[in-house]
């Protein structure tokens, strides 16, 4: 029985975290900004992040031109989410 000859990546996870934040730590000090990620392992974190992203979305459309939303409108979006009821389990 012949076997195809199977190729491997292996890679230096701590190499590319590392990289990546340092990669992070200068955008950060570019742009004047603080990331947040979610804990690992904890799914339920992701999933309201992608639900706040939706909601996002309902005001900034896809393909929105970020540079012309003015902070007036910014503000006015962070009020609507802000006092947005939350069904509680």
């Amino acid at each position: 029985m012949h076997r195809e000859k199977q190729k491997v990546q292996a890679t230096d996870l701590n190499f590319l975290i590392m990289t990546w934040l340092l990669v992070i730590m200068k955008l950060q000090k570019l742009f004047n900004v603080s990331t947040y990620f979610t804990r690992p392992y904890t799914s339920q974190d992701k999933g309201t992040v992608e639900n706040r992203i939706g909601v996002i979305r309902r005001y900034f459309p896809k393909k929105t031109n970020l540079i012309f939303v003015t902070d007036k409108q910014v503000r006015y979006v962070e009020k609507m989410l802000n006092n947005r009821p939350i069904r509680k389990f």
